[in-house]
């Protein structure tokens, strides 16, 4: 893979992830969008290109994290969410 490829791809992760999330409504969106955004940050996470600079694999880890992180925080059970008292 060559540098301008590297770019481009996490580019893509960063436009899904900083714009076209914000587009989502609807539960059924939201939920068809993770599932984009979780196939295009496992392909970003294996890019490999031997000539990319060093900012350039700071701003493809620093997309993983923030993708990685909201990916999970949805996945986390928020105990304040169920109500044990009603009915």
């Amino acid at each position: 893979m060559n540098v301008a490829q590297f770019r481009a791809n996490v580019s893509h992760l960063e436009n899904l992830f900083h714009v076209k999330r914000h587009a989502c409504v609807g539960d059924e969106e939201k939920e068809y969008f993770e599932s984009i955004l979780t196939n295009v940050l496992s392909d970003v996470e294996r890019l490999d290109c031997k000539t990319v600079k060093p900012a350039d694999l700071e701003r493809q880890r620093e997309i993983i994290d923030h993708v990685d992180n909201f990916l999970k925080s949805k996945n986390e059970i928020n105990p304040d969410q169920f109500d044990m008292f009603s009915v």
